[in-house]
């Protein structure tokens, strides 16, 4: 089961560092990873249901780490659809093109084709 309570405090946490100072940022990203790769059926699930506006630009800072380590086209298009459900988080921060250049840099060829597929599908059901 997601811990949100646990996940607002990662992100708590993360937001109380200042930008600048690289080694706590990279630090804090491995923990926000680990906890979001622990169970990705859960966070999947997160994702889907309780995910808000906050939690997907945070989840955004991690995207590379969640690709290179799943590979997964179902979490991407969970991401993705978190992303949607927020048009004012993905615009203030472009999460969708931050999402598409991460599989796009860290898929592999796979992912990459799968993600190809189902964009293409997406808009040509909108």
């Amino acid at each position: 089961m997601f811990d949100i309570q646990q996940w607002k405090q990662i992100t708590a946490k993360r937001a109380s560092i200042d930008d600048e100072c690289y080694w706590e940022v990279e630090d804090q990203w491995k923990v926000m990873a680990k906890f979001l790769l622990k169970n990705i059926h859960d966070t999947i699930q997160f994702l889907n249901t309780d995910c808000d506006g906050d939690d997907i630009t945070w989840i955004s800072e991690v995207f590379d780490q969640l690709i290179t380590r799943t590979q997964s086209i179902t979490l991407m298009i969970a991401i993705q659809d978190a992303i949607n459900r927020h048009p004012e988080a993905d615009g203030k921060y472009l999460l969708t093109k931050n999402l598409n250049w991460a599989i796009e840099d860290f898929g592999d060829d796979r992912l990459i084709n799968e993600w190809e597929h189902e964009s293409m599908s997406r808009k040509e059901h909108q």
